[in-house]
């Protein structure tokens, strides 16, 4: 069984030929649409109601092993901090900082699974990189994705801190998702797609590319991984 995980834009994608499933398990309960050896696992639920902060992160992730997956393609939309990922563009992520709190970022913290302290320097997976990149040759790569508490945007001042930082791309989701598929030893690729500048680095007000343009790009992102993960 092969998984990928959708957020913004491609959770509300058609999958004509896939069954709706909801599952449970110690964590909490979790969705997903399954097609023959794809499951689709929409991290804000099939009707996009859970903000990033409130996701049962452990429950969608944990499901993953559940289903018994081998792979796992999770894809993100994101701000743009660094010219590495402009508006528009395709990217993989290969590192990430956590600014978020309070959240249940780990499986092994004494409850349900024994204390455990996971190394986390190289969380995404190699070979899924070299994949993509030969079905998807202009995606960008060497991103770093800096994870925010949400749901609110961040601020100027928080924007040009992450960027001296040396992060690349903005999001809420991400280091989460990463920790916990990390723990579960399941070999990851993380993709992003910029729709906007990050606050304070447009010259005008916040602007976010448009609907048309973004159902395109999380087609096109969709259509690539299921072609990686299906060896298609």
């Amino acid at each position: 069984m092969k998984a990928l995980i959708l957020g913004t834009g491609g959770d509300k994608l058609a999958f004509k030929e896939a069954e709706k499933k909801s599952g449970s398990n110690h964590f909490g309960e979790y969705e997903y649409y399954q097609a023959d050896d794809l499951i689709v696992l929409p991290r804000h639920k099939m009707a996009h109601s859970v903000a990033p902060h409130l996701i049962n992160y452990r429950a969608n992730i944990h499901a993953l092993k559940d289903l018994e997956c081998e792979e796992v393609i999770s894809v993100y939309a994101v701000g743009s901090i660094s010219d590495k990922l402009l508006p528009g563009e395709i990217g993989y992520v290969t590192d990430h900082i956590d600014m978020t709190h309070s959240r249940n970022n780990s499986f092994f913290d004494g409850t349900f699974y024994s204390l455990k302290h996971v190394n986390a320097e190289n969380q995404f997976s190699s070979a899924l990189q070299e994949r993509i990149k030969k079905v998807l040759p202009a995606i960008k790569g060497d991103l770093i994705y800096v994870t925010t508490q949400g749901p609110r945007l961040e601020t100027k001042a928080e924007i040009r801190a992450y960027k001296a930082m040396g992060c690349d791309v903005v999001g809420m989701t991400l280091s989460t998702e990463a920790d916990l598929i990390n723990e579960l030893e399941i070999p990851n690729l993380a993709i992003c797609y910029s729709i906007n500048m990050a606050a304070g680095l447009s010259s005008t007000d916040l602007e976010f590319i448009g609907d048309d343009e973004v159902n395109k790009i999380s087609q096109t992102i969709v259509d690539s991984a299921i072609k990686v993960l299906l060896n298609e």
